[in-house]
């Protein structure tokens, strides 16, 4: 995808299997509990005839909660019915087509259409019972729809969806998308913070957590492969977690 405020830069490695189940290894040794499975896109991962899949069984063997945060795009057919993957984490940040798609876009020749596939995984997770997450990135052209967004939640808790979060985050204008959009897209903290308050105060029956900085987050923490070196985000930003 082309995401208008893509926070990701292009300089990290692609793990290998091994050094996925050894880096999961050490995360579950050190108290952890949780684990999102991303990117980049966790669904195009590959290392020889290792799939997402694989690294999910690794995880949940050791008693893991495990997520994935993915667009949807490259899901396999039966991916509501794997048993290894607790929840899924889909992008949802506008209530509808034309406003989600202006800001998540598909490369290639139909650039759209985002927004409706992310509908049709929804569905499909509700019809298999399966559990998600909604994460929705508010910048200065989405954050009036919280009524919006929240509706649509209500609606999909009506027909039986197992919502587990609604991930609110600020826009930041780091990555290959956000730094070119920062003047367009930037939120103030004021207007972040009230459209969360807004969100929360909805009643919602799931969690609703105002994510103001990502890179700085005392719930999350970020492990990645560059130029074979393991790197952790607390201290690759050299932002302590607070």
């Amino acid at each position: 995808m082309g995401c208008t405020f893509c926070a990701s830069d292009l300089g990290f490695d692609r793990m290998s299997f091994g050094q996925a189940c050894a880096l999961i290894d050490a995360l579950s040794d050190a108290g952890y509990e949780n684990v999102v499975l991303g990117g980049g896109e966790p669904a195009l991962w590959r290392d020889g005839d290792k799939r997402l899949t694989d690294l999910a069984r690794h995880a949940k063997g050791l008693g893991l909660t495990v997520q994935v945060n993915t667009n949807g795009i490259r899901l396999p057919a039966d991916f509501a019915q794997l048993q290894h993957v607790d929840r899924f984490i889909f992008p949802m940040d506008g209530s509808s087509a034309k406003k989600h798609d202006s800001l998540r876009v598909i490369l290639g020749s139909q650039p759209s259409g985002h927004f409706e596939l992310v509908q049709r995984r929804v569905a499909e997770c509700i019809e298999a019972g399966q559990q998600f997450t909604i994460g929705t990135v508010l910048n200065a052209k989405n954050y009036k729809e919280i009524p919006q967004l929240v509706e649509w939640m209500r609606a999909r808790l009506a027909e039986g969806a197992n919502i587990h979060a609604w991930h609110l985050y600020r826009f930041q204008a780091v990555g290959r998308g956000g730094v070119s959009t920062g003047d367009t897209l930037s939120l103030s903290a004021t207007d972040f913070r009230a459209a969360c308050d807004e969100a929360k105060a909805s009643n919602l029956p799931l969690l609703v957590w105002r994510r103001d900085e990502m890179l700085n987050s005392s719930t999350v923490e970020f492990f990645w492969y560059e130029a074979g070196e393991l790197l952790v985000g607390s201290e690759a930003w050299a932002a302590p977690l607070t």
